[in-house]
Formats: C-alpha cells, structure tokens, sequence
C-alpha cells in the first residue's frame, strides 16, 4: 500500500473525497457516504469521526489520604521528610505552581472495630493554612493569592500532621469516597480541574464495599480518564520489607484506572508520585474510544492499520495572530517527535465498542490556546473496490 506525503494511506478517489466531507459532520458522529451513481463501481464506506483536545494543566485539585493508625508510628520522621521534598518538587512542574488546591484526610473513618466516624473524610485545616484546604493561585503578573503563611513545605507539613492514634482498621477508598461527598468539604473540588490523590498506608484498605464500587464512584466525579490521577506510597503486594502490609486491595484499585503511579512507603523520598510523572506533564488532553473499529488495511499483520486522516489547529485569542494548523498523521512506535495520533487497545475506558483508544502525541510543550483536532477512520467498506 502506498501513503501519501502527510502520512496518510492512499485509497480510492472517491473514499478520501468522502472522508474530507466528513469534517463538517458533529464530533463523535457516524456517517455514511455513497458515490453517486454515475460513478462505476459503486462504492460505500462508513467514517467514525472523534473530536479531542490538548490544553496545559492549570487547575489541580490535590487531596493526600494519610494512615494514622498506630502503625505508622515508624515511619512518621521519614514520611516528613519525604513530603518536604515532595512539596519543594511540586514547584517544578512545567510553568509553575499551578492553580492548586490542596486538601489532607486521614483514613479513619470509624466502623467494625473502631468507635464512631473517626474523621469521616472531613478536610483537615492546620495553622498556618486558613481554611479546611490549602489554595494557591498564580496570577498573570507572577504573584499568587494564597490562603497559608510560609513556604508550601511548611504548610504541608502542618496539614498531613495526622498522629497515630486513629483506627487501626485503615479504609482510605471510604474515606475519598466521604471526602468528595462531605457538605464540610464544600469548594474544595472544581469539575474544571484535575483530580489528583495520593495514598500513604503502610496498612491494606479494609473498606467494606468492594473495590469495583469505590472505583465507579471515583469515576463519576470525572468527564475524562486523563483528568483524574491515583497515586500511592504503600506496601507491595508481595512482602514486608519495612514493617508495612501487604496492600493487594490497594494494587487492585490501582490498575483500575488509567493514570495512575506506585512507590514504596519505604523510600526516603515520594518518587514517581504525581509532581513528577501523570499530572507534571503539562498537558491535559482528551481522548476518544471508537465505537466500532476501524478498517484493517492489512489485517494479515497483528497491528492495526487504521485508513485515518487527521488535523489540528490552534485559534489564536488574538485578533492580529494568525491561526495554526496542521495534519495529523499515525504516531510512529514509541516517542512522537512531531504531531500525530495514536490508536491503542485500552479496554480500561473503552469498555464498549471496539475496545480501542485514539489519543494525540507529538506537541512539543503546551501552548497558551488550547489545540484541537479531528481524527476520521474508515469503519466500515462495501463495494467491489479493495480499499487498500
């Protein structure tokens, strides 16, 4: 099969014309085209069109779900220490300290075991913070309004403050589940902001419901999979290698979702944990499940290859700046250097239709005007024509 110079396949005359229509039709439509009857051998296909976006992650709602059960006596020196770092790291996002809000629970939630509530997912306030949650946000000019006196690390560590004398029977997937629901807690989450949680246990979660309904919970307070982000400092699910539990229900919540990190409560620092992986990159984006797939050129390989175009463009606010576009063409393996889309199995959040994902890759760093774009994939085929 030949490409084209913008890297997309060569087919029929009439397919590629039909597909560049297309770019009119609605976002996530379904159209089909036919070749007008004059026109020998009649021909028609049937193009899936998704809409996505790129934009920088400005709004990060951040929400810390801390073990203060006795176990944790232990690991309270090294746990300061590693947040100090963590909070001196958070300033190394691209672009700066985001619009942040920064909120700290406990896992104590009372129940079997343990008397009343506990702090039943309620935000904890701590001088020097005034409120129930810390607030940062940067303005044009480079200050920032801010509600905590001090530096960050300071004030983080007045906030996940917990002790240890909460119960012992840990349930930090109840506790976020309370937490976003609680009146108490009211203005702390912002739907346009990404939803960013760190767990530190050295205990398993023993919330009574199953991990699946805390997961669908979870789910419901998210339009987009990349705008929510799980991490976790905790045990392995393996062994003790500090004194911590095995957290086989906490690994499971985990790989339920799609962007999501893991580091040893043991380690001296909180690597891999969001500032520096998931939501430190820059860009939030959206992504598109197909509904049916898309049409196999050559389907005698194991990969797909997908007869997609596809373009985007960036409109300036500016009246005297000049709109930027371009064409999309498939993402090569591994790292993109130039734009492109990537189609990928992702049966995580595709959990109907095709089980296949299409998402962009390939912009250099994030740009002040949102990117949009339009990827359009031939579904389906009929006619005594061979499309490839």
């Amino acid at each position: 099969m030949s490409r084209a110079r913008n890297g997309e396949p060569r087919g029929p005359r009439v397919a590629i014309a039909c597909v560049a229509v297309l770019s009119l039709a609605p976002a996530l439509a379904v159209v089909a085209c036919t070749v007008p009857p004059s026109i020998e051998p009649v021909v028609t296909s049937r193009v899936e069109h998704a809409e996505l976006f790129l934009s920088g992650v400005r709004k990060i709602d951040l929400l810390f779900v801390l073990d203060s059960s006795p176990r944790m006596e232990a690991h309270r020196p090294r746990l300061a220490t590693a947040l100090r770092w963590y909070a001196n790291g958070l300033a190394t996002i691209d672009g700066g300290l985001p619009s942040l809000h920064l909120g700290v629970i406990t896992s104590d939630v009372g129940g079997v075991g343990c008397a009343g509530s506990g702090d039943d997912g309620r935000l904890r306030g701590a001088p020097p913070v005034d409120g129930d949650f810390l607030v940062h946000a940067p303005n044009r000019d480079g200050s920032s309004d801010r509600n905590y006196a001090g530096t960050l690390a300071e004030a983080l560590g007045a906030l996940t403050d917990v002790g240890t004398t909460g119960c012992a029977f840990v349930r930090p997937f109840e506790a976020i589940r309370r937490a976003l629901a609680h009146p108490a807690n009211a203005g702390f989450r912002r739907p346009e902001a990404l939803l960013a949680i760190v767990i530190i246990t050295v205990n398993d979660d023993s919330s009574p419901a199953p991990v699946a309904d805390y997961v669908a919970d979870l789910e419901n307070y998210i339009e987009d999979p990349a705008d929510l982000f799980i991490g976790a400092a905790a045990g392995s699910p393996l062994g003790s290698f500090c004194g911590e539990l095995p957290a086989s229900r906490l690994h499971q919540f985990l790989e339920s979702f799609w962007n999501t990190a893991f580091t040893s409560v043991c380690n001296e620092v909180l690597e891999h944990l969001p500032h520096d992986r998931g939501w430190g990159n820059p860009w939030r984006r959206s992504i598109h499940c197909w509904d049916t797939r898309p049409l196999d050129l050559d389907p005698t390989t194991p990969e797909l290859e997908p007869w997609c175009a596809g373009e985007w463009r960036i409109e300036a606010t500016d009246p005297d700046e000049p709109t930027l576009e371009g064409l999309l063409a498939p993402c090569p393996a591994g790292e993109a250097a130039e734009p492109c889309y990537r189609i990928v199995p992702d049966d995580a959040w595709c959990t109907t239709g095709s089980g296949l994902l299409v998402g962009l890759d390939g912009f250099a760093s994030p740009a002040s005007e949102p990117i949009h774009a339009t990827v359009e994939c031939v579904v389906d085929w009929s006619g005594e024509q061979d499309p490839a």
